[in-house]
């Protein structure tokens, strides 16, 4: 998936999720855990069964709705120089700047991706964030927007 994240053929979410479904399991389900792909995987289908790519249906159905303006794949021009910058270690007990991809995100978020990673993708702002949680808080509605049925955000993890 990197090696094609800057080509003329970038690997969209249905893709990645289909070739993801053709390799093997790390381990036996059940027998162990980690962290996983089930967020990109919940992308591709919401892909497949509204007809629009991820980050449209986020926007028309999550971020228009609260008003989260500042939230989504990538970032315009005007909004990259509030993007937390990234280090990692330079080796001498210093910092430098990330200037690498990973999961298949573009790190720089300075294009319209074609692979919309549900896990790992999204930027974000703290106010834009509050009012997603205060949605929840709210028991699923907004601003006079209901999203979620109370019942949705009560349910408990099985």
């Amino acid at each position: 998936m990197d090696s094609r994240l800057f080509s003329e053929n970038p690997m969209g979410t249905i893709e990645f999720t289909s070739r993801l479904g053709q390799g093997p399991l790390s381990f036996e389900p059940g027998s162990n855990w980690q962290y996983g792909t089930s967020a990109d995987v919940l992308g591709a289908i919401v892909e497949s069964v509204s007809g629009m790519r991820y980050g449209q249906f986020l926007n028309k159905e999550l971020f228009e709705p609260l008003e989260m303006h500042d939230t989504g794949f990538w970032l315009p021009e005007e909004k990259r120089a509030h993007l937390a910058k990234t280090c990692q270690d330079d080796g001498n007990g210093g910092l430098k700047l990330y200037t690498g991809n990973h999961l298949g995100v573009n790190h720089q978020m300075d294009r319209d991706p074609a692979f919309e990673s549900g896990g790992a993708g999204l930027a974000s702002t703290i106010d834009d964030a509050a009012k997603f949680t205060t949605m929840l808080l709210n028991q699923g509605a907004l601003k006079g927007h209901r999203l979620l049925k109370p019942r949705t955000v009560q349910a408990k993890r099985l």
